[in-house]
């Protein structure tokens, strides 16, 4: 018996419905990937957030804001509009602002470089490989080169700036890509089902004679 033909499925998008691709067993889908992504930011903030500040204070100390001073300014003639004004003056001089700015660099610049050494050194970060999936290069199916760990994690400012719908895009693309994969020609695959390289090697073994 024939086995019947997969019907398409439609999700709502954010732009009106669209056709979802089957799932493919062998590309971790959209859930199982941002469970990983949460697995890692739960690290990174409980983990890394302190180690960077410790870094942070050795270049520049940590700026206390005292608001007492701010609120001696503060006059009963003054309306809600120029208190407000008066608040966002005081963290701006006090460089409270630019200190939390540098700080949070800081912080994505480690956490960046951080994500890239996983993906070339073993293709996934702690999350990715406890829920059993690896970034591999789409073609052949090995680590990523430097090139590729580049431009996927600039990719991913793309897949972020409109809306994350770069994100959204690995649940209905057919290989599970996101526009970060897509630019860095990767995909996320399970671990334990490996998907077929794009371009089979040629046979070696001579042709049959005529006379067989």
């Amino acid at each position: 018996m024939n086995k019947k033909e997969q019907k398409p499925l439609y999700a709502i998008g954010l732009f009106g419905f669209y056709k979802k691709q089957p799932p493919d067993p062998r590309y971790a889908g959209f859930h199982r990937r941002m469970l990983a992504a949460m697995i890692d930011i739960t690290l990174a903030i409980l983990i890394l957030t302190p180690l960077t500040n410790v870094l942070m204070g050795f270049f520049s100390p940590p700026v206390v804001l005292d608001w007492s001073s701010a609120a001696k300014q503060i006059t009963p003639e003054m309306n809600e509009t120029q208190i407000n004004h008066l608040m966002w003056q005081h963290l701006l001089q006090s460089g409270y602002l630019k200190y939390r700015f540098e700080t949070v660099m800081t912080q994505m610049t480690v956490l960046a470089v951080l994500c890239g050494l996983c993906w070339r050194l073993w293709g996934a970060t702690p999350g990715k490989r406890l829920l059993g999936i690896k970034v591999v290069d789409a073609a052949s199916g090995k680590l990523l080169s430097d090139t590729q760990v580049i431009i996927r994690l600039f990719g991913y400012l793309i897949s972020a700036i409109f809306l994350c719908l770069g994100f959204f895009w690995i649940d209905f693309d057919k290989r599970r890509q996101g526009w970060h994969d897509k630019l860095a020609r990767s995909v996320v695959i399970r671990t334990s089902i490996k998907p077929a390289v794009t371009a089979a090697a040629e046979s070696d073994s001579p042709a049959p004679s005529k006379e067989e």
